[in-house]
This record gives C-alpha cells, structure tokens and sequence, in this order.
C-alpha cells in the first residue's frame, strides 16, 4: 500500500502558522498521511515550549541555515528528502508542505494515492531570458510550486545525485534563468530544472487554490502571521471558498 509522508521546512518564527497548517493537516492524517517530518532552521530553532508541542512529530534541524531561496536552502531540503527516502517504501511519497500552507480538501492526496508520477506539483511558468536559450525565447519556463508538491521516494536519489553530479551547471542555468545569484535561487526552480535533467516523471496538477485543495499564504521568512479570524475569504481563479480555521 501506498504511503504517504509529509515534511515542513520551517523556523521558530513561524510557530503559530505552523500549528495551524498542522491543525488542517490532522483532519486528513489518518487517512493519508504516515509520518509527519519538521524540519527547522538551525539557526531559529524551536523553543522548549515549541518543541514540547510538537512532540508527536518527528523535529529536525537543518543542516545549515534555511532563507527564501539559495543554495543552502535547496541542499538542507534535497537531504532531509534523500534521508528520509531511505526510510520508506520507493513507491511511497513525500509531501513538502510549507507551514503558511492552509489544506483546504483531501483532493491532492488522492491524486498521490493513485499516481506512479515522480512529482506531482503545481504548474507555475515564466518566460526564459533570451540569452539563456535563443530557441526558447519568450517561451514559458514551466516548474512546479515549492510551497506544496509530491516526490516519489525512489525519485530522490537519482534526483539528488543528478544535482550533486552537476552542482555548478545548474545553479549557472537557474541563475541565468531567474535573473539572480547563487545566494536566492528559487529551490523549486532548481528541483524542477535538476528532475528535467535527470527525466524525471512531473505531473503537473491544480494542487493548490484553483483545484479547492491547498492556499498558500506565501510569507516570507522574516515575516509574521498573527494567526486567522475565524474565516478566511479566499478570491482566487474566480473561486470564492470560506475556509473555517481551527485556532
């Protein structure tokens, strides 16, 4: 049978968002979900009372410091993936949830149960630089969204070895790609270009508001949430969805 396990990347910072992803998170768990996996920032770990919360689950620190994008950010996440795909059955999935990610429905985590995909994420693009690729130019550059995708267990170490094996080209190729420098490449672009590389199977689905499933609320990670009303009204692709929080 097919499992399913989740992993947050998160920081102390984000406390009280992360309760409450984890909150939605629990009312589809028994049903979908094996383990839970927090993965926190080295260097805005959890507190005692943080941690004394979040015992149920599996706490980890990262290797290095996390941010909105980099290098760093992209390794810490690719070995807490190796690691714990060495943990679990290849034809299970890890979910990468973010903690300012709000679980709407069950609707993604049927898609996984029934998928043989390597990924299984959000279609996100934007138009390749000119210079990078003169027969791409203008054309989109499709790559799923970080904030909440599905990677096969047996798909990460091809994944990661293709990226270790080509570490240099690559963050070259995102870079050009995006417009910026080593220090914030977006690690969804970088996983999306390095799974390409190593032809990897992506399934694009509607993952997040537009299929009803998951909203993201997308902080930053020097940002603060205080938390939800006691609803949420959500104008997203012409849905309008009030979404009872549970605080």
């Amino acid at each position: 049978m097919k499992n399913i396990h989740a992993i947050y990347f998160t920081c102390a910072n984000h406390f009280n968002e992360l309760k409450t992803s984890l909150r939605f998170l629990e009312n589809i768990r028994k049903d979908y979900v094996q383990s839970i996996n927090i993965a926190c920032d080295c260097s805005d770990y959890f507190n005692p009372e943080q941690l004394s919360y979040l015992s149920e689950y599996n706490i980890i620190k990262t290797k290095a410091p996390m941010s909105w994008g980099g290098v760093n950010t992209f390794q810490n996440e690719i070995y807490e993936f190796l690691t714990l795909s060495t943990k679990i059955h290849p034809n299970d999935y890890i979910v990468n949830i973010d903690s300012d990610l709000i679980l709407i429905s069950d609707s993604a985590f049927n898609i996984a149960k029934t998928s043989n995909a390597d990924i299984i994420g959000d279609r996100t693009c934007f138009s390749f630089r000119a210079e990078w690729n003169e027969k791409l130019e203008n054309e989109p550059y499709e790559f799923f969204q970080g904030s909440f995708y599905f990677i096969k267990a047996s798909a990460v170490k091809p994944i990661v070895n293709e990226f270790l094996l080509n570490k240099e080209q690559i963050i070259q190729d995102v870079c050009k790609l995006c417009f910026v420098t080593p220090d914030v490449i977006p690690p969804d672009v970088t996983m999306t270009m390095t799974a390409k590389r190593c032809n990897a199977n992506i399934r694009f689905e509607p993952l997040l508001v537009k299929s009803e499933s998951a909203v993201h609320l997308e902080l930053t990670k020097d940002s603060k949430w205080n938390g939800f009303s006691k609803s949420i009204n959500l104008h997203a692709t012409g849905i309008h969805k009030t979404v009872k929080a549970i605080i």
